[in-house]
């Protein structure tokens, strides 16, 4: 399935991040975005490199999403191999 959600715990506390597969000239990546404690929406895209999900530009994202970015990894490892 192309979308997913996942909640994941961070140092803000446990938030809700959506999952979006798209296909892009690089490959396959996931759109994630969240909707942080301050009520903002924040939106990354992560890529894969070396049996990992990446982010693409972490010098955008906050800190809270940059240090869950191997949970964030985690999640959609997870949901890959869940079945149909």
């Amino acid at each position: 399935m192309p979308f997913f959600t996942a909640r994941l715990k961070t140092s803000q506390g446990g938030l809700t991040f959506y999952f979006n597969r798209i296909y892009t000239v690089e490959g396959v990546r996931y759109h994630v975005s969240v909707v942080g404690p301050d009520g903002k929406v924040h939106a990354f895209n992560v890529y894969y490199q070396e049996e990992k999900w990446k982010l693409v530009n972490s010098d955008n994202c906050p800190d809270w999403i940059v240090e869950i970015e191997n949970e964030i990894s985690n999640a959609i490892k997870r949901h890959q191999s869940e079945p149909g």
